[in-house]
């Protein structure tokens, strides 16, 4: 007798499916907390450093500005200066800028021709009205306050060689001033018939003469630099040596 269902298997249920838990929602990403401190920190450091330019640039601003007020300064005080040397060698010499000034070329020629046996084109009243300029000249040079014209205008170097210059200046006429004196005398010895004492005082009044232009043709220079470094004239490639740049 058969055993009825023998070999028969129950149907398997299918598996349910699992069961779902609750899913958390992700953060904004703005939210997020490493993101907050990075802006934050990235925030202050653009903040940092927008005071700190900021800073600079008014400081800057500042620095620039009083520079300017430091050089309208000193181009006044050396337009003193300016009218002082020019206006005194301008009386004894020809100022040819930017070429040092010729002074007194009349003198050089009187002693030439004294030298040479010659009478001289200037006479005793020409060579003692010279010898009274170049004096003035160079007192007008020598009582001129230069330092306390430049003092407190925010020079450096170049007021030694302000200084230095005008003491050129001044030495220089007196050497040419004595080089007037001598033709003086010279020309008194070559009307006495005294050719050789005339010959020698010629000469050594055309050595002083010389010098003295050569001490005046360096002050030049030293002053022509330091009006050139303050803006009172145009670099020119005629000027040599030279002083430090002002600030």
């Amino acid at each position: 007798m058969a055993i009825k269902g023998k070999g028969k298997t129950k149907p398997r249920q299918a598996a349910k499916a699992p069961r779902r838990g609750p899913v958390a929602v992700p953060t904004p990403f703005v939210r997020r907390r490493w993101v907050q401190v990075t802006a934050a920190v990235t925030v202050g450091v653009l903040g940092a450093m927008f005071v700190i330019w900021i800073t600079n640039a008014l400081r800057a601003q500042g620095e620039d500005d009083r520079l300017a007020r430091e050089r309208v300064s000193q181009q006044e005080a050396l337009t003193q200066w300016q009218a002082t040397v020019n206006g005194q060698l301008g009386t004894v010499g020809q100022i040819q800028d930017p070429l040092p000034p010729s002074v007194a070329p009349q003198l050089a020629a009187a002693l030439a021709d004294i030298a040479k046996g010659e009478k001289p084109a200037l006479d005793a009243d020409q060579l003692a009205t010279t010898r009274d300029d170049l004096e003035a000249a160079a007192k007008a040079l020598e009582d001129f306050d230069l330092a306390g014209t430049v003092r407190d205008r925010g020079f450096g170097a170049e007021v030694e060689s302000l200084i230095t210059g005008r003491t050129e200046f001044v030495e220089g006429l007196k050497l040419i001033e004595q080089a007037a004196a001598l033709a003086a005398l010279a020309l008194e010895a070559l009307d006495a018939g005294d050719q050789a004492l005339a010959e020698d005082l010629a000469k050594e009044g055309t050595s002083l003469h010389e010098a003295g232009n050569r001490l005046i043709a360096d002050a030049w220079r030293k002053y022509q630099n330091v009006l050139t470094l303050v803006g009172l004239r145009q670099p020119s490639g005629a000027l040599t040596g030279g002083v430090p740049a002002l600030p």
